[in-house]
């Protein structure tokens, strides 16, 4: 009731009154939503509310705003542009975003204008999202961030989605921020970034406390594509398992030259059942390489372990693939039973720099480390 209140007197300008905020108060006292208090900046959507799909509630919306989702299953897909939006779900398990198929299920910004669209997604599951082909582009069948968009991604689900592009589940370029926390990210599928392919100049993305799994790549990162340059990129407390693709099973991370290498940081984090299988006769960069992690760029490694991947070729557990000088640092890892097809099962070393400190490589086929001419094993 109060929704209508406040959407009216936006509509026609008018002033809030004492009289009418006194008015409003006993509507909310009495109403059949009076336990749901819902304040100005708020709207909410649920089967019997003034607002009945989301989409209608983000073009009533304006900037700042939060949209509240009740319980229920939604056949909708969301685009937001050109707004700074929170849409909030009730739960996670009881707010489902079903796009069936046809386009993908929430855009963010807009792909002509770079926009800038800061969004935040809470409590919501998005299912059945679809992106079709589209020529050198990054678009999710989950959620698509374009140039100028933000993304806060908060305790949600982003499942069985697909993208005939890259990012299956979450999939962008953009130069803003993308922080993924306490979510799952599982049973997509894409050409590239199964689970999630994201990509940017100076941009950041976070992710933490986060599941990516079963997710499927045809080509490159069946759990993350990360296409960043000159970016930061950090993965903490998640766990990056049973995901495959030909190159860089769990993650693939594009190599860059000398002014456009971003950093890589992960931390407490997993790696396991993943799998890179190169196709027959397959013509990709490093195909069948990078069982659980394929690093291009430097990156530091702290307390994480990397188990049980697979490579049809080489770096069972990692491939190295870095020109950079710093290289990559490994602090406190243990990779152990990796396998590769004919070398490093534990870990390749293409090029680059390997450090290692208190770190357990072992118990991997049909070797631990390998180094092509040039680099080391540490």
């Amino acid at each position: 009731m109060i929704l209508g209140f406040t959407q009216g007197a936006r509509a026609h300008g008018q002033s809030l009154g004492a009289g009418s905020i006194l008015g409003a108060a006993t509507i909310f006292l009495i109403g059949s939503f009076a336990s749901e208090v819902a304040f100005a900046g708020t709207l909410k959507v649920c089967p019997t509310c003034a607002l009945t799909t989301i989409q209608g509630a983000v073009d009533a919306a304006v900037s700042g705003d939060t949209v509240l989702i009740s319980a229920g299953h939604y056949l909708e897909h969301i685009r937001i542009a050109g707004k700074a939006l929170t849409l909030q779900g009730v739960d996670r398990d009881s707010v489902i975003i079903d796009a069936e198929d046809k386009a993908t299920v929430v855009t963010i910004g807009d792909l002509r204008t770079a926009v800038e669209s800061p969004v935040t997604l809470r409590d919501l599951t998005l299912t059945r999202g679809f992106a079709p082909f589209v020529d050198g582009g990054i678009t999710g069948g989950g959620i698509t961030v374009n140039p100028g968009a933000s993304l806060n991604l908060r305790h949600s689900v982003v499942v069985g989605n697909k993208s005939q592009n890259a990012g299956g589940g979450i999939g962008g370029f953009s130069t803003g921020t993308v922080d993924i926390v306490d979510c799952i990210i599982a049973q997509n599928t894409a050409v590239d970034g199964g689970g999630i392919a994201l990509g940017g100049d100076h941009g950041t993305l976070n992710i933490a406390d986060t599941d990516i799994s079963r997710n499927t790549a045809t080509d490159f990162g069946g759990g993350l594509n990360l296409l960043y340059r000159s970016s930061t990129i950090s993965l903490s407390r998640t766990t990056v398992s049973d995901n495959s693709a030909q190159t860089g099973g769990g993650v693939f991370m594009e190599a860059h030259l000398q002014g456009m290498r971003s950093h890589l940081t992960l931390a407490d984090s997993q790696f396991s059942g993943n799998s890179a299988l190169a196709q027959p006769h397959s013509q990709l960069f490093a195909a069948g390489s990078g069982g659980g992690l394929l690093i291009g760029d430097p990156a530091t490694v702290n307390r994480t372990i990397v188990a049980h991947n697979t490579a049809s070729a080489t770096g069972g557990g990692i491939r190295v693939d870095s020109i950079a000088s710093t290289g990559i640092a490994l602090n406190d890892v243990f990779i152990v039973q990796n396998q590769a097809a004919t070398a490093g099962g534990g870990l390749f070393n293409a090029r680059g720099i390997v450090t290692a400190t208190k770190t357990t490589i072992t118990d991997n086929s049909p070797d631990n480390c390998k180094a092509a001419t040039g680099a080391s094993c540490p």
